[in-house]
């Protein structure tokens, strides 16, 4: 059920519209949840991974601390917050029990949600919920309710144990290159998921690893293909943080590929120290398929130094080239539109 905006206390009037170097601000009627250990109910999500649309009125976005993605839709220069879909069996008491969704893409109806296959950053501790990719066909009936999208998710792991480069960066920290899936995109029935981590060595350059939707069903790794995509830009260490398809390319944002130490000398005597790729640089590259390279459209410069620029997609209401970017920082994601004429249709 969508919030009609006569019943929300926050449309009381017409926000007025932000425009700055960062993009144009979008408001967020309604509230994506998320959780905390400490806290008993849900509060504004300020951790937005990802969103994409399935069709014009029927788009999701994740943040990576719960076991849901969230149901939106947009109108005009506003968001409106939708129902809850979660993606897994939840047993009773573990609502908040995270499954780190980073990506959000559909093909033919079916919508797919990728975990990041990582350990977690502080404890570097394996978590086997976060090694799925969760699919299924979406079912209006099915928002708000416990209903899970599957029953049976789907681990990239055997694929990684098939590439030498992500078999010894899987289970890694990212502190020291470990594997961390943060982007996922499809174009017809190619599934393609983006690597924050591990970067290759060399010129600036991402991974993308290509499996057919098919194939991926099946779990028939055979004909994936990983790619090593060059970046048209001299700035090096930095990874996929969102990704999404524009007409036979893919639009890919980067942004830092490392992370800090734990705070605790233990732990990071575990994980390892700061990593040498740490950059608060992003930026949409394209990457059309076939190329060895992905050519710079622009870059993203957050509102706010501590905003991490994690969620892309398309705005499906737009024809202009505008894309929507989500962040890590803010109250519900601080979605902004970034509007580029070169990829207007």
């Amino acid at each position: 059920m969508w919030f009609p905006l006569s019943c929300m206390l926050l449309a009381l009037t017409v926000p007025s519209v932000l425009w700055s170097e960062s993009g144009q601000s979008i408001e967020v009627y309604g509230r994506f949840d998320e959780y905390a250990k400490d806290v008993s109910g849900p509060f504004a999500a300020k951790n937005l991974s990802a969103a994409h649309c399935m069709t014009a009125s029927m788009c999701f976005t994740a943040s990576d601390e719960v076991r849901f993605i969230q149901s939106f839709r947009i109108d005009g220069d506003r968001i409106e917050a939708g129902e809850r879909l979660y993606l897994w069996d939840t047993p009773k008491g573990l609502d908040a029990d995270e499954l780190d969704v980073e990506g959000i893409t559909s093909v033919d109806g079916h919508l797919i949600a990728i975990g990041s296959h990582s350990v977690s950053r502080q404890k570097c501790k394996v978590r086997k919920n976060n090694e799925y990719v969760y699919v299924g066909v979406v079912d209006a009936a099915q928002l708000g309710t416990k209903t899970p999208l599957t029953a049976i998710p789907i681990s990239l792991r055997p694929v990684f144990a098939k590439i030498d480069l992500l078999r010894r960066a899987f289970h890694q920290p990212l502190q020291q290159n470990g594997l961390n899936i943060e982007g996922v995109a499809a174009i017809d029935d190619q599934v393609f998921f983006g690597f924050r981590a591990p970067y290759p060595k060399g010129d600036p350059a991402v991974l993308i690893l290509q499996i057919g939707f098919v194939a991926l069903l099946a779990q028939d790794w055979s004909k994936a293909e990983l790619h090593h995509v060059s970046l048209d830009s001299p700035i090096g260490g930095r990874g996929i943080r969102g990704m999404e398809q524009w007409g036979d390319s893919l639009l890919i944002l980067v942004g830092d590929a490392g992370a800090k130490a734990p705070k605790k000398k233990k732990q990071e005597r575990k994980c390892g120290g700061d990593s040498p790729h740490l950059t608060d640089h992003y930026a949409i590259h394209r990457w059309i398929l076939g190329n060895d390279a992905a050519e710079l459209i622009s870059d993203i410069v957050p509102k706010k130094s501590k905003w991490k620029a994690e969620g892309l997609m398309r705005d499906p209401a737009r024809s202009d080239g505008s894309v929507l970017v989500f962040f890590d920082g803010p109250d519900n994601g601080g979605p902004r539109r970034f509007t580029f004429p070169a990829l207007a249709d």
